[in-house]
């Protein structure tokens, strides 16, 4: 079976057409199988019918076993890769049947369309020159057959060989018409097919090399056609590996209800718009991307796909996210500028009115000699330039908080905590305030001094609003939630309303004027707590207590 299947694909390997003598070895091996069948159909048949009537000649089957025996020898010298004799041997076999018929049976026989087909066969395998070479050849076996077999008659004889030279001769010219016609025909088919070939190359060469990923999907969505460039978007090996999928398991779930409604819009208008979607790799990881679908219309105008262009935006989507940060973090800095603007043009100005006013109380109570005002004006003088130093110091200190001043380390949290509490352990005591240290702190990475800074902030402004709590307490500890450790430093004081708890992190904002400081501590907090890439809130209820949160995210660099 191997060996017959070995066979009949050797006899229909396909030829390239520009090459003539690869084409004439291709008819070669067709008109062999055909000739092979009917000469083996006719080495049955006229023995056979030769037996059946009168008394039986051996002659024909001689004869048709001869030819068999040429046909033998033509398959084997074409196995052998000898195409030219075999091409000899075609036309030479139908030679001998057209002298055999015309032999056995009369001149206006079968035997002249055997020389017919020996002249066509030859102009198909040997040329158009080499047909009239055996036009002659056969119109002369012709003549000599009748000569021979005792046709004398002039009429028969004469007249019949005119008729049938002309005869073959017509032929030999139809079958040259006709044959320079298909040549000319197949030259500019391949002309056109070389054309086409040539546009197809470069139309898919233009396909391959856009950046952009372009798929081509039929009615139902399913792909047909994709560039190189979708199967990297995706992070797909090969092409095959997409052909037959439908595009929506490009896109991420969530979107596919949207896509579809797109879709029938595409439908309908011809055009989808660009639009975003999320979309997906292989291994199912989304990422942000654009599409851009467009309608694909047959010859007769109805709609037959279509074809879309995507995008992967992810950079420019990590653009706006970056600049929408840098716009919140410039109007951030607007208002705190606008703050310390005012806070220079009043809180600054209010101790500068303050000492001049005194400055004057002074200059008459000292040429009145009145020592006693004298000294209460230094006083008053000496507490307005007290606050101006504290307000300068603290518009220093929040001034700095941009930048670390420290390089970030490892360190334990309870380590900062006990830090902390001793830089505000006068506070704590003259409030008579307990604090309670939660175990089990985790180890946290930032700049120690800042972070020490937060927590002192934290416990000195729960120990300034105790009010008249009878047993004062601080909690400091953490916990993990949704996967990121959570700080809080917890007291039982008067508590915050819930409109005053985004206005107590802001510049100067202090909640109780009468109260000691600047109103710059949460500030600082909050600054910081930022700069280590963390967030800061509270939780409070009048007469509850507070409860302030943050994180800390700012990774190792």
């Amino acid at each position: 079976m191997n060996k017959l299947r070995h066979f009949l694909q050797f006899l229909t390997t396909p030829v390239s057409q520009e090459d003539d003598a690869a084409l004439r070895e291709h008819w070669t091996r067709i008109i062999f199988v055909m000739v092979s069948a009917g000469l083996l159909l006719m080495t049955i048949i006229i023995p056979a019918f030769d037996f059946t009537i009168g008394e039986p000649s051996y002659a024909p089957t001689f004869i048709m076993l001869a030819i068999d025996s040429l046909m033998a020898i033509g398959w084997y010298l074409i196995l052998r890769g000898c195409w030219t004799i075999s091409r000899y041997l075609l036309p030479t076999i139908f030679i001998a049947l057209g002298v055999y018929f015309t032999f056995i049976v009369g001149p206006i026989t079968t035997g002249v369309l055997q020389f017919a087909i020996a002249i066509l066969l030859t102009a198909m395998l040997l040329g158009n020159k080499a047909q009239w070479i055996v036009v002659l050849i056969c119109e002369v076996l012709y003549l000599a057959v009748g000569w021979l077999s005792g046709e004398r008659d002039f009429e028969i004889f004469f007249t019949g060989g005119i008729v049938v030279g002309v005869s073959l001769g017509g032929i030999a010219l139809l079958q040259w018409f006709a044959s320079s016609i298909l040549v000319t025909s197949f030259k500019r088919l391949r002309q056109a097919e070389a054309i086409s070939r040539t546009a197809a190359e470069k139309i898919r060469a233009i396909f391959n090399s856009i950046s952009d990923g372009v798929t081509v999907t039929d009615l139902q969505g399913t792909i047909t056609d994709l560039n190189e460039a979708t199967v990297h978007l995706h992070d797909f090996e090969k092409r095959e590996d997409l052909i037959g999928m439908s595009a929506f398991n490009l896109i991420a779930e969530p979107d596919h209800p949207r896509a579809e409604q797109n879709m029938l819009v595409t439908l309908t208008e011809g055009n989808s718009g660009i639009l975003e979607y999320a979309l997906v790799k292989k291994d199912g990881t989304e990422f942000d991307g654009e599409l851009n679908a467009v309608l694909i219309k047959d010859e007769a105008g109805q709609p037959a796909g279509f074809v879309a262009l995507t995008r992967d935006i992810t950079p420019r989507k990590e653009a706006e996210a970056e600049r929408d940060a840098l716009v919140r973090q410039l109007q951030s800095k607007n208002t705190e500028l606008e703050q310390f603007t005012y806070t220079v043009s009043h809180d600054l100005k209010a101790p500068l009115i303050t000492i001049s006013g005194f400055l004057g109380y002074l200059e008459q109570d000292t040429t009145n000699g009145n020592v006693d005002r004298v000294r209460k004006d230094i006083s008053l003088i000496k507490q307005a330039v007290e606050r101006m130093q504290r307000l300068l110091s603290d518009l220093l200190e929040l001034s700095r908080i941009g930048c670390l001043v420290n390089p970030s380390q490892e360190v334990q949290f309870g380590e900062i905590v006990q830090e902390a509490l001793k830089h505000v352990q006068g506070q704590l005591t003259a409030n008579k305030v307990n604090v309670k240290v939660e175990p089990g702190l985790p180890m946290v990475y930032g700049d120690r001094t800042r972070l020490v800074e937060v927590v002192q902030n934290l416990v000195d402004n729960a120990a300034k609003f105790m009010g008249d709590q009878p047993q004062p307490m601080i909690t400091i500890g953490a916990q993990v939630q949704d996967g990121e450790t959570v700080f809080r430093v917890r007291d039982n004081g008067i508590g915050i309303s819930i409109q005053n708890q985004e206005q107590i992190f802001g510049l100067f904002n202090k909640l109780d004027p009468t109260s000691e400081g600047t109103g710059i501590g949460l500030a600082i907090v909050k600054r910081i707590i930022e700069v280590h890439g963390g967030r800061i809130w509270v939780e409070s209820e009048i007469g509850n207590g507070s409860t302030f949160h943050f994180t800390l995210s700012r990774g190792e660099e």
